[in-house]
């Protein structure tokens, strides 16, 4: 399933009684189904999405979406949780579609200082205006990043107690 349509409004996280947190996507309004013969209701080479969050692909409507898409839309969302702003704050979607096409000018250690070079490189890659150079499965983005922000908030307690 295609979102096309990941933002943080769509990501919401739901506390067990536990005390776990899960971490749920909504709002599945104008997702896509892969290949689906049975529902394909969504038409494809039409730009949809929330335009900050959008792929280039996405941006420009005339290209099959893939999980790359929606993992751009992530690398967009983890940028601007490691910094607190987005990449790209565009006018338009052309302008934002030149602002993909220059790449992401203010790097996340700008303007974030601690952040790991490995955490930056994660979400640079996921950011890639070739969507062939981005991670291809959610998973693997998600879980590298994690990693790398665990492993940077562990080196930052070894050298506050060590």
């Amino acid at each position: 399933i295609f979102h096309r349509d990941l933002k943080p409004d769509n990501i919401m996280l739901q506390s067990l009684s536990s005390g776990t947190e899960l971490v749920k996507v909504v709002d599945f309004g104008i997702a896509k189904v892969k290949d689906s013969m049975v529902a394909p209701s969504t038409v494809d080479n039409v730009a949809v999405g929330t335009v900050v969050y959008m792929s280039p692909e996405q941006v420009r409507g005339v290209e099959r979406l893939t999980a790359a898409s929606d993992i751009y839309s992530m690398g967009v969302i983890a940028y601007e949780m490691v910094t607190g702003r987005r990449p790209f704050n565009p006018t338009s979607a052309a302008q934002l579609l030149e602002m993909h096409r220059d790449g992401v000018r203010v790097k996340p250690v700008d303007l974030r200082a601690n952040i790991s070079t490995e955490a930056q490189a994660i979400i640079l890659r996921a950011l890639s205006f070739e969507r062939a150079a981005r991670y291809q499965s959610a998973a693997e983005f998600g879980d590298t990043l994690a990693r790398a922000l665990l492993n940077e908030e562990e080196t930052g307690k070894e050298q506050r107690y060590g």
